[in-house]
């Protein structure tokens, strides 16, 4: 018994597709849904951000208002103690690094024991800048030195570099701090 092939007609039946309407819309309905849920978490996120954001910045408005009271009665010579929450607006948080034109307008202008240690502080932070960059720098030199897969030059040798240009700069740094310091003593 012989089996005839139609040639016309292969497939016996309609071609049954593998994206069908009713899977398309259900997996469209899935990326939609789990959208609304992104979006409605991060909408809740924002929002506590934002009011998260909003008291500490009337926390920081109050203390800074006590901080300039504080100040302002000392200027009188009257007894004041420091706000509870003031310590770290006096050492500067918040405050941006004084451009080049500004240390050097300071520093021309430093007469005042006050400027002298306000010199002083500035110099020390960047003393301890330079230094925690040298450690940086040699813990990567160490790192490297470690290391036998290196192609190239070795870039332990450029850390090294790197080490000696930050503790140079440090102990510069730390030499104006200290005459700043000597200056502001004498008055």
């Amino acid at each position: 018994m012989t089996q005839q092939v139609n040639l016309w007609q292969p497939l016996a039946g309609a071609p049954e597709s593998p994206l069908s309407a009713r899977l398309v819309l259900q997996a469209f309905g899935l990326v939609a849904l789990a959208l609304l849920v992104i979006w409605g978490f991060a909408r809740q996120r924002a929002r506590s951000e934002t009011a998260r954001l909003a008291t500490l910045g009337t926390q920081s408005a109050a203390t800074l208002r006590e901080l300039a009271e504080h100040h302002e009665r000392l200027a009188v010579g009257t007894a004041s103690t420091v706000p509870a929450a003031a310590a770290r607006f006096e050492d500067g948080e918040g405050a941006p690094a004084p451009t080049d034109q500004e240390l050097r307008a300071l520093a021309g202008r430093a007469r005042t024991p006050a400027d002298h240690r306000a010199l002083a502080e500035y110099f020390m932070t960047v003393a301890e800048g330079h230094t925690m960059e040298a450690e940086h720098h040699t813990a990567m030199a160490q790192a490297y030195r470690g290391n036998a897969n290196r192609r190239g030059g070795d870039p332990a040798v450029h850390c090294d570099r790197l080490v000696k240009l930050a503790r140079e700069a440090a102990k510069e740094a730390l030499a104006a701090e200290t005459v700043h310091t000597q200056l502001a003593t004498i008055g």
